[in-house]
């Protein structure tokens, strides 16, 4: 399907249903997509927002995820010989582990809003 014109309704119907998603194709990025719960559209008023996570996301283009493990293990050794290159591609104090569950949900409340699907679901439209 494509991602940019298919719902997610389309695709993730039932609770607990899931589906891969590979995102940058030159990168590789695997990801899961879980639906974990179907509620009335009335219950939040922004529907997509992140319950949980664990660590940073890491950069665009920095070169999928065996170069990351590379670029982590570089940052946490000033001697190794990509240090600098690692500061230069994650920033001066990167910490993988930091994870800040309110910006999350402020970039996901910029999205492009939601169009009324059937029911009382809320259908989200990526362009």
């Amino acid at each position: 399907a494509n991602e940019r014109t298919t719902p997610l309704t389309e695709v993730l119907f039932e609770e607990k249903m899931e589906i891969g998603y590979t995102y940058d194709f030159g990168d590789n990025w695997q990801h899961v997509i879980r639906l974990e719960k179907i509620g009335p559209a009335e219950t939040h008023p922004q529907t997509t927002f992140c319950t949980a996570g664990k660590g940073r996301r890491p950069p665009e283009d920095c070169g999928g995820m065996y170069r990351y493990a590379e670029l982590l293990q570089a940052l946490a050794h000033p001697k190794h010989e990509d240090h600098a290159e690692a500061i230069e591609v994650l920033g001066e104090g990167f910490d993988p582990a930091e994870f800040d569950l309110d910006q999350i949900n402020n970039e996901l409340a910029g999205l492009k809003k939601p169009r009324r699907g059937g029911g009382n679901r809320r259908v989200w439209m990526m362009e």
